[in-house]
C-alpha cells in the first residue's frame, strides 16, 4: 500500500519574481508622497496579476533515482495589500494557481526547493517576503503525472483585536493521476514573511489546498487506485513587536473546507466499446485484431470450450452452440456465424459467462445479446476491475461489442458478461483476439 500525501499550497503566488511584483508598491527607499489634508488614509496596493515559476530540487541521500518537473502559472492568481501604519493590515490572495507536477522517484530520496522574493510595503519600513518553500520525500517507487487548479481566496485583516474579517473559501481541481508503491510526500507551500527592513519579525505563515491521497498497489493485476480528501489550511503568525497595535503574539490557525474526493484506478487493461452494433474493427487499442474460424461443432452442442487463432478460450460452464438466424434469431452487424447461448439463471436473476482466455492474451473482443425482444442492462469485467459500466443492449438485432485490450507489457486472463437480470438468457459470440506480443508500443 502507498501514502501519497500532496500538499499543493495555492500561495505559490508568492512565487514571483520581484519585477512581478513591482507595481504593487514604492520601492524602498523612495521619496515620501505629497503632503495630503488626510493622513489617515491607508496605502493600498494595487492588484497584482503573477506569472510562473519552476522550481528546481536538490535532492540528498545516496541509492535512489528520480526525476521531477514542476511548472506553477500564476497567472489567473492575484494579490492585494494595505498597510495603516498603527491601525491595521490587510492582506488578500485569490485566483486559480495552475500546478503541473510530473515525477518518477525509486529508492529512498529527501528533496527541497525554495526562493524568496522582497517587496517594499510602500513607505511603512516593512518589507514583504515572498517565495516557495517545497518539500518531498520519497520511500519505494512512486510516481504522479497531473495538473491541479484549485480555486482559492483566503484574505484576513490584522488590528488590534488580532486576525479578523477572515475570508476563505477552496474548490477543487482535476486531472489527477497517481501511480507506484511506497510512500511519499509533497508539500508546495508559501513561505511568506513581513518584516522591518532591520530584519524584526512581523508576520509569517502558510496559507492554501491540502490534498491527501492513498495509493494501493496490486502487483498481481498491476493495478493502482486512489482515494482523497482536500481542505484548505492557513497558518498565520503575527508579532506585537513590529505591529504594535497588538496586545501580543496573534496566531491563526485552521482547516476548512474539507471534502472526500472521488478517486479512480489507473488499470492495466482498458475497455472499448465504442463499435456498438456496428462491425468489429480490425485494430482494437494498440492491437491488430484476428477473428475466429467457423465453428465446426453442430449447432445445439454444449460445448465448454472454443478453439481460436491463439489457443483455447474456456467458458465456465457448458454452454449451447447457436448459429445467428436458426437456434439463435437475431445479432447485429449483419453478422451469421456462431453464437454461445447461456439459459441457467442466477438466485438474483441475472446470467453470467465467464471466459478464461489463452495465455498471454493482449486483447479480446466479444458480442452480446440478451434473448427477449427489450432492452436489458449488460455489462463486462475483466480480471483486476476495469469494466464497462451497464450498457443498454436491444434482445432484436441489437447485440453490442464489449472490447478488452491490456498495455502493452499487461495481459488479460479472463472477462465476464452479465445480463443484469429480468431476462430468460443471453448469448456471446463473434470473437476476436490478439496476442500481447503483437502490442504496438507506439500507441
Amino acid at each position: 500500500m502507498c501514502v501519497l500525501a500532496v500538499a499543493t499550497c495555492a500561495a505559490l503566488a508568492w512565487a514571483t519574481p520581484v519585477a512581478a511584483l513591482a507595481g504593487t508598491s514604492a520601492p524602498h527607499g523612495s521619496p515620501a508622497p505629497p503632503g495630503k489634508n488626510s493622513k489617515g488614509i491607508p496605502r493600498h496596493a494595487p492588484r497584482a496579476s503573477l506569472g510562473v515559476f519552476e522550481p528546481s530540487f536538490k535532492c540528498k541521500k545516496p541509492g535512489h533515482s528520480h526525476t521531477v518537473k514542476t511548472t506553477v502559472d500564476l497567472s489567473d492568481v492575484h494579490l492585494t495589500h494595505a498597510y495603516k501604519r498603527g491601525h491595521y493590515l490587510k492582506l488578500d490572495i485569490s485566483g486559480q494557481p495552475k500546478f503541473t507536477l510530473s515525477m518518477d522517484f525509486k529508492g529512498n530520496v529527501e528533496c527541497t526547493a525554495k526562493a524568496l522574493a522582497t517587496v517594499p510595503i510602500g513607505d511603512s519600513g516593512l518589507e514583504l517576503k515572498v517565495g516557495p518553500k517545497l518539500t518531498f520525500s520519497a520511500d519505494g517507487s512512486v510516481g504522479a503525472a497531473f495538473t491541479y487548479q484549485p480555486t482559492i481566496d483566503f484574505g484576513f485583516t490584522l488590528n488590534s483585536h488580532g486576525i479578523q474579517n477572515v475570508s476563505r473559501s477552496i474548490k477543487n481541481g482535476a486531472g489527477i493521476d497517481f501511480t507506484g508503491k511506497g510512500t511519499a510526500s509533497l508539500s508546495l507551500a508559501v513561505d511568506a514573511k513581513i518584516q522591518t527592513v532591520g530584519g524584526a519579525f512581523g508576520l509569517e505563515g502558510t496559507v492554501g489546498p491540502v490534498l491527501t491521497a492513498k495509493v494501493t498497489a496490486d502487483s498481481a493485476t498491476s493495478t493502482t487506485c486512489w482515494s482523497g480528501s482536500l481542505a484548505g489550511d492557513a497558518d498565520v503568525v503575527a508579532s506585537a513587536h513590529v505591529f504594535h497595535f497588538l496586545n501580543a503574539k496573534v496566531e491563526y490557525d485552521k482547516t476548512f473546507g474539507e471534502k472526500k474526493l472521488a478517486g479512480g484506478c489507473n488499470y492495466p487493461i482498458l475497455f472499448d466499446g465504442s463499435p456498438g452494433t456496428g462491425a468489429p474493427p480490425a485494430t482494437l487499442g494498440p492491437y491488430q485484431i484476428q477473428t475466429f474460424a467457423a465453428d465446426p461443432s453442430a449447432e445445439g452442442t454444449d460445448e465448454s470450450q472454443v478453439t481460436g487463432p491463439t489457443g483455447t478460450v474456456t467458458f465456465d460452464s457448458a454452454l449451447q452452440h447457436d448459429l445467428v438466424g436458426s437456434d439463435w434469431a437475431t445479432w447485429s452487424n449483419g453478422y451469421t456465424g456462431d453464437v454461445y447461448e447461456n439459459d441457467t439463471q442466477l438466485p438474483d436473476g441475472s446470467f453470467a459467462i465467464s471466459v478464461t482466455l489463452p495465455p498471454g492474451t493482449g486483447a479480446f473482443y466479444a458480442y452480446a445479446e440478451p434473448n427477449i425482444f427489450q432492452d436489458f442492462k449488460m455489462s463486462a469485467t475483466a480480471q483486476g476491475g476495469p469494466s464497462s459500466g451497464n450498457i443498454t443492449v436491444h434482445g432484436e438485432a441489437g447485440a453490442k461489442y464489449f472490447g478488452f485490450y491490456a498495455k502493452c507489457g499487461h495481459t488479460i486472463s479472463s472477462i465476464t458478461f452479465t445480463d443484469n437480470g429480468g431476462d430468460t438468457a443471453m448469448a456471446i459470440g463473434e470473437f476476436g483476439i490478439a496476442p500481447a506480443s503483437a502490442c504496438k508500443t507506439t500507441h
